[in-house]
């Protein structure tokens, strides 16, 4: 499975301490290997055109993507710290 970015997880990634993009990447591509880990928890009433959105921690940092498995692509949405993520 292939993970794509949506233009606000790619600039976090671009602006973010590189420690932190780092183990933010390494997440994703574990994602792409299990887009269904133990510690991932969908997030109660957001879809993503019509498919349900899941997070998974890293850290402080939270990583809200939406698995596609028609297409088999993992969409990041947004990365950023909890108390920013979810507005």
């Amino acid at each position: 499975m292939r993970a794509d970015l949506t233009r606000r997880a790619s600039k976090f990634l671009r602006t973010a301490p590189s420690d932190v993009a780092i183990r933010v990447w390494e997440r994703i591509h574990e994602l792409e290997a299990n887009p269904h880990p133990s510690d991932a928890v969908q997030v109660a009433a957001e879809m993503y055109s019509g498919h349900e959105v899941h997070r998974v921690r890293v850290g402080k940092y939270r990583v809200k993507y939406s698995l596609i498995v028609s297409l088999r692509q993992l969409v990041i949405l947004d990365i950023d710290k909890r108390s920013r993520v979810y507005k």
